[in-house]
This record gives C-alpha cells, structure tokens and sequence, in this order.
C-alpha cells in the first residue's frame, strides 16, 4: 500500500488533476499528470463502473496498477491520477509495469 503522503486524497485534488492535468495514453489506462514542487509523488486511480460492474474485478485492478505504480514511483514531485480503462481487467501484472515504466519515461519523471 502506498504510503499516506504518497496518495491523492481529496476531491479538490482529482478535480483539479481533471481538469488541469496532462495526458497520456496507454493500452490499459490514461495517465493524468501536473508537475507540482512537493518533495514527493501522489497517485490517485480510478476504475469506473463502467469498466466492470463487478467490484471484485474493479479491486483487483486497482491492486495491480497500485502495486505496479509502487515499485515505479519517481521521488520528483508529481500528481498522477491513473484512468483504467477495460483492458486493464485482463492485462497481467508485468504488461502493466511494462506500460507505466514506457509513460514515465516519455514525461521523464
């Protein structure tokens, strides 16, 4: 689990990451993203309903793309917020650390 300070947390934050932040894309998600001067990197992620109605599938998700984000987390300060999308439900664990290493690196975080 990542740490409290590594997390977005409020509202405010996911609506102004929405609206403000950078995108980029991927097979398995968006990635929003704003350059902030914290000393640290927050990660907020959403699955939607519409992905799965099942919630089961909509955790499992998150604890792939959270772990796969934990090992990766640049120390640079950033705010992330992670969209899955619905292939996010079938791609493995090692595909999706292959996709957010790829997305890091072309934002050089």
């Amino acid at each position: 689990m990542l740490p409290k300070k590594n997390r977005l947390l409020s509202k405010k934050d996911f609506d102004f990451l929405k609206r403000k932040g950078f995108k980029r894309n991927s097979d398995s998600f968006d990635l929003l993203f704003l350059p902030t001067g914290n000393p640290s990197s927050r990660v907020g992620i959403i699955i939607s309903t519409k992905i799965s109605l099942k919630a089961v599938a909509r955790n499992k998700a998150k604890r792939k793309l959270r772990e796969a984000v934990y090992s990766q987390l640049p120390q640079k300060g950033f705010d992330f917020l992670f969209l899955g999308k619905k292939e996010i439900l079938t791609s493995s664990f090692s595909k999706i650390s292959k996709e957010i290493r790829e997305v890091f690196s072309k934002i050089n975080a």
